[in-house]
């Protein structure tokens, strides 16, 4: 399941970007911006938040959605 949620935030990060796995279910997202965009990066974290949340996960012969 980990794999595939990092995928989904990879495609998300459009190579705009790195996502890394910290820890256990945590991930590290690194985008470089100007000091003036952090508005821009809280926005763009919850669209990635938004694309996880809408993947059917299959785990154990079940489908999470």
């Amino acid at each position: 399941m980990l794999e595939k949620v990092a995928a989904v935030m990879k495609k998300a990060m459009k190579g705009r970007g790195f996502v890394a796995r910290w820890g256990g279910e945590e991930f590290l997202i690194i985008q470089l911006l100007e000091k003036d965009q952090k508005g821009r990066a809280i926005v763009r974290l919850e669209e990635i938040r938004e694309e996880v949340e809408k993947q059917a996960i299959e785990m154990f012969d079940m489908l999470l959605e």
